[in-house]
């Protein structure tokens, strides 16, 4: 992992940040409490979840020595019922969990990718507000019909 130089303003924010999260209430640590059980094991785990109510392309993002584990993302990728909704599942290298803060080379270009497939999908559906469900609505589709 490289060291990031940061400016004057940058360490102030940090500061400020680190100060305030310090000082205030705690709230992260009981949501984790709340959605964790020990050992850092579901208490609700996402992937039967998923299997009934996704819906949306998605992509999974992974820290290399991140403390969740990609694996049950690549079984949902696999699994023929929501697998196609599942754009890729990653791993970055030298990241975490926050593998955005610790690799940013590694992830923006990962986060880029995604977001424009996602501009692509939503440039080629419609939602029909009423009963949620998307469409295509290519310049193809409009012409055969």
């Amino acid at each position: 992992l490289g060291w990031v130089v940061l400016g004057k303003d940058e360490i102030a924010a940090i500061s400020g940040y680190l100060h305030s999260i310090s000082i205030l209430p705690r709230s992260g640590e009981d949501s984790l409490n709340t959605i964790l059980k020990f050992g850092a094991w579901a208490r609700l785990p996402l992937a039967p979840r998923f299997k009934a109510q996704l819906k949306v392309p998605t992509a999974f993002i992974y820290g290399e020595i991140d403390w969740m584990d990609p694996v049950p993302a690549r079984f949902l990728k696999d699994d023929a019922k929501i697998g196609h909704l599942i754009s890729n599942v990653y791993v970055i290298p030298d990241g975490g969990h926050h593998m955005y803060l610790e690799n940013p080379m590694g992830t923006n270009p990962v986060l880029q990718k995604e977001i424009r497939l996602g501009l692509v999908e939503v440039g080629n559906a419609t939602v029909d507000a009423a009963d949620k469900s998307t469409t295509p609505t290519t310049t193809e589709s409009k012409q055969n019909k």
